[in-house]
């Protein structure tokens, strides 16, 4: 394989950035080491999701938000990757990371938002939390993993191909151990789960598109 030195004049932005992340796990790990290993390894520990499903900890703890914050920064840089590479004549500057950066926040806190609303109003809470909390738990392990690979693609891989495998693998990972977890509630609830999705992909970009226009 190719290494380059992929830095530029402009991407001192993305160094303070990678620093940012690494600083948000800094945090966590100081909050909590043990629970910081069992996110990273929540892909092979199904008895990890279930722990976490019965303890119902709030969004709105320390933790959570900082997993939020950084799963958000990772999702963000990484579509500035692909953007780079693969987007021709696509300007790549911190305004634009900030731009991605902001639009992804939206979409996962609007998500969440309609989460609550659909399983309040159809009192869905102990059919459809396990669902909820193992996809939460995925999202994080899933910027947990990929992080150390943007590291990489943007100071030492030529391209951003790397990245672009790994993240589909454990995005493919991530949506077969959701199905296969959850395939009970799937095929009992099936028309809950078909309007859960169809409300869930659709309001989210409505919500966003409200706010930004």
């Amino acid at each position: 394989m190719q290494i380059a030195n992929r830095v530029v004049e402009s991407n001192n932005w993305v160094l303070l950035t990678l620093l940012f992340g690494l600083f948000l796990l800094f945090l966590l790990k100081k909050i909590n080491a043990e629970l910081l290993l069992n996110y990273s390894k929540a892909f092979f520990i199904k008895g990890f999701v279930e722990k976490k499903a019965q303890e119902k900890v709030s969004f709105f703890s320390l933790t959570s938000l900082l997993l939020f914050l950084f799963s958000g920064v990772v999702l963000a840089l990484f579509s500035c990757l692909i953007a780079e590479n693969f987007i021709r004549d696509q300007q790549v500057d911190f305004q634009f990371f900030i731009y991605i950066l902001i639009g992804i926040l939206l979409y996962i806190l609007a998500s969440y938002f309609i989460e609550y609303l659909v399983i309040r109003i159809f009192s869905l809470k102990n059919t459809l939390g396990y669902f909820m909390i193992s996809k939460r738990i995925y999202l994080f392990t899933f910027s947990i993993w990929l992080f150390p690979f943007l590291i990489l693609s943007f100071y030492s891989f030529s391209s951003g191909y790397v990245a672009l495998a790994v993240a589909v693998f454990m995005f493919l990972l991530s949506l077969i151990l959701i199905f296969s977890n959850n395939k009970n509630l799937i095929v009992s609830e099936l028309f809950y789960f078909i309007l859960y999705l169809c409300i869930l992909k659709i309001a989210p970009l409505l919500f966003i598109y409200k706010i930004v226009f």
